[in-house]
């Protein structure tokens, strides 16, 4: 299946109205992709404490075989820059393999182009670090959102204030000539 092909599952189909529980009475499963053992064990720690279910991969291959064997999550976080299998080629790898949980993009990276591929590959959606439990509260159940923005909307707001310093050196450049 491609991304272009790619249906995830609503919210409101994922949960049945038991607090962290999925429609199949299973605890909710997250599973979380990262090569840096600290932020790892932080965002499991926070997930855990909201009543999540949690599962580690340090790389991007990890998470496929972990598919490949019958491993099934209701949310990935995916980290982009990992050894041995990539952020990207992994979410591309899952979803022709017709993995349709939503997979969420974390990285610290800001360059546009990069971020844009990597949406490309079949995100759900892309989150600038660090990672909290507001930023990904939309794709959790029983946890209340504080923002209803999509919070792709972070890294636009970086790009927006980047450009707006731009013109402003621009602009005093001019100026000063």
């Amino acid at each position: 299946m491609s991304s272009s092909q790619n249906s995830t599952v609503t919210k409101e189909e994922m949960f049945d109205g038991n607090e962290n529980h999925i429609n199949n009475g299973n605890p909710f499963s997250v599973l979380v992709v990262d090569d840096d053992n600290v932020v790892r064990t932080i965002h499991k720690m926070m997930l855990e404490v909201k009543g999540m279910e949690v599962q580690l991969a340090t790389n991007g291959k990890e998470a496929v075989d972990l598919h490949r064997v019958g491993a099934c999550f209701n949310l990935i976080l995916m980290d982009k820059d990992m050894p041995v299998m990539n952020g990207y080629q992994a979410t591309k790898e899952l979803r022709d393999m017709g993995v349709n949980c939503p997979i969420i993009g974390v990285t610290s990276s800001t360059e546009e182009a990069e971020l844009e591929e990597f949406m490309e590959a079949g995100l759900d959606d892309c989150i600038c670090k660090p990672l909290t439990i507001e930023k990904i509260a939309c794709y959790l159940p029983g946890v209340a959102s504080t923002s209803t923005a999509n919070h792709r909307d972070d890294y636009d707001d970086y790009v927006e204030v980047e450009d707006e310093n731009a013109d402003r050196a621009s602009s005093t450049n001019s100026n000063n000539n």
